[in-house]
């Protein structure tokens, strides 16, 4: 449980990939290539974090317009992620972090190190659903969205007490993404 809790930084601000995420071990042949085609790829390090989810998309998911970026407390190397919360600020947060230089394949080829596992696609693009642990016991999901060869948006939702069992977490994820992917520019 405690490494659970160090995952969500204590706080939940930190949306950065759990420790022991074997995406950040430095599986070299699965970070540098992919057998996984992306039709459209994006470049989401054009723009700024914050622009990842755009202010009507974060109103119509219930949070606060603008996001706010928050440096990675669990890793120096980890990149910096934007985060939204409700404007109640009752705990229920949406974070979404560009993570330059991955490919969905590494998590396509460490399934098993998760207990919550499944490959889906958001507005053609792929992505995985990957949790250490089942992501409805916890009220957060992890969802990890391959943009392009080398780069993966992960999205984070924590909710807050009320809407834990109440409302899917994962749910929650993918629609920031299929609200988000549109908006961010083709990669040259």
């Amino acid at each position: 449980m405690s490494a659970v809790l160090a995952a969500c930084g204590g706080s939940g601000a930190q949306p950065s990939p759990e420790p022991g995420d074997p995406s950040m071990a430095g599986s070299s042949t699965s970070q540098d290539s992919s057998t996984v085609e992306i039709a459209n790829p994006k470049d989401v390090t054009a723009i700024d974090v914050c622009d990842l989810l755009p202010d009507s998309a974060a109103s119509s998911l219930g949070m606060k317009p603008e996001g706010e970026r928050k440096s990675n407390g669990l890793k120096e190397s980890l990149p910096d992620a934007c985060v939204w919360e409700d404007p109640d600020d009752g705990g229920s947060k949406i974070s979404l972090t560009a993570i330059d230089g991955r490919s969905i394949q590494v998590y396509y080829d460490n399934r098993s190190t998760y207990q919550d596992f499944e490959k889906i696609n958001v507005e053609g693009y792929p992505a995985v659903r990957a949790n250490k642990i089942s992501s409805e016991n916890l009220g957060s999901c992890n969802i990890f969205l391959g943009v392009n060869q080398k780069q993966v948006v992960m999205t984070r939702v924590r909710l807050n007490n009320e809407e834990t069992g109440a409302v899917n977490p994962c749910d929650r994820a993918k629609r920031a993404l299929e609200l988000s992917v549109s908006s961010w520019p083709d990669a040259e």
